[in-house]
């Protein structure tokens, strides 16, 4: 690390890196700030090599404000001096890929000591940094959804609303968007998919879509305000609410095969069934004051009796489970909100007939 700041080299706004309409960002971004920050929010299309760790930083800041920006400088210098070698190399191969920018915190001497060190040809700063691209994307929120329709596919639990959205990626004219994809979450009590990523990222990966995006129709999943730990924000949240829907339908055997493949098959394959079907019991037992105690103790017999038997792998098995939920609690749940929203149904069917439909709109 250089032992006073450098000059600082050349800048792009927030503006030029996330384009309105431009179908992709124009850079790739060089993210330079420590792994806590990073925790707390990434954005689309960054590679976080880190200019000092997390305790460099620490030590880094106290001295800081303790003795001033040199002595912080120069104790950055002797703490990174072993490892710096290898962080510009890693920032050179992420520069080598295409065009890039770095981004620090605000966009200031971070940012101006990774440009020194990766020298020429210069690689641009963002002006402010992380704090000012989040501002342009979530700041275009609401502009974003002003230039295009919104379609909202409704449906109860099961119908394979995600399979919908999935099957219209790419078409003409519309950007269909994975709203429990992006939070790793299928949004229900027993919707845990895995880690969630930070509320910040989440709410950067859907504005920078939409912002990106030209399509003038947009299409998302019916979904509350909370995904799992996660919020949409009020500005996407509040037109869902009152957008027209597509109502996904499908018979109750089908929603039953589709749920024990999404819930218990594939889960279980991946990381065990007595793990799996544990977890299902514990997500039931949670859900005791609205379904009461009986029926929460023969759903929880059905799982206990499908790893006794190692019938977990038969949907059949696993109905007497599936069933009464969807009947007793996810159904219930959805006619409640269709009759308090009182939205525009404009067409109803399955998932070809209302793909075909969809596809014609855009």
């Amino acid at each position: 690390m250089p032992a006073r700041p450098p000059l600082a080299g050349p800048l792009v706004s927030p503006e030029e890196v996330y384009r309105e309409g431009a179908g992709e960002q124009s850079y790739a971004i060089l993210d330079v700030r420590s792994p806590a920050e990073v925790a707390r929010g990434t954005l689309p299309g960054s590679v976080n090599v880190p200019i000092l760790e997390d305790e460099e930083r620490r030590r880094v800041g106290i001295a800081y404000k303790e003795s001033g920006q040199r002595v912080a400088v120069e104790l950055g210098v002797e703490l990174t001096s072993e490892a710096m070698p290898g962080r510009v190399e890693r920032w050179r191969a992420v520069c080598r890929n295409g065009p890039a920018v770095i981004a620090c915190w605000r966009g200031g001497l971070r940012s101006e000591l990774a440009q020194s060190y990766l020298g020429e040809p210069r690689v641009p700063r963002v002006a402010g940094g992380y704090k000012a691209l989040r501002a342009h994307l979530v700041g275009s929120l609401e502009r974003s959804l002003r230039r295009r329709r919104l379609l909202v596919v409704g449906g109860m639990t099961g119908t394979g609303k995600t399979e919908l959205i999935e099957s219209l990626r790419g078409a003409d004219g519309m950007l269909a968007l994975d709203l429990e994809g992006l939070a790793n979450h299928r949004g229900s009590a027993f919707g845990h998919l895995g880690a969630q990523p930070a509320q910040q990222t989440f709410e950067n990966e859907i504005a920078a879509r939409l912002l990106l995006d030209p399509a003038r129709l947009l299409v998302v999943e019916d979904e509350s305000r909370r995904i799992g730990a996660l919020q949409l924000q009020e500005a996407l949240f509040a037109p869902m609410t009152s957008a027209p829907v597509a109502l996904l339908e499908a018979p109750i055997e089908e929603r039953v095969r589709r749920i024990h493949r999404q819930y218990v098959l594939e889960p279980a394959i991946a990381r065990g069934p007595e793990v799996v079907l544990r977890e299902l019991a514990d997500s039931v037992s949670r859900l005791r004051r609205r379904l009461g105690g009986g029926l929460v103790e023969q759903l929880q017999g059905v799982l206990a009796g499908a790893i006794a038997s190692d019938s977990w792998r038969d949907s059949a098995a696993l109905e007497p489970f599936i069933a009464p939920l969807l009947h007793e609690y996810y159904d219930p749940l959805y006619r409640k909100s269709v009759e308090r929203l009182r939205r525009e149904v404009v067409v109803r069917g399955g998932r070809e007939e209302l793909a075909s439909w969809i596809r014609r709109q855009s």
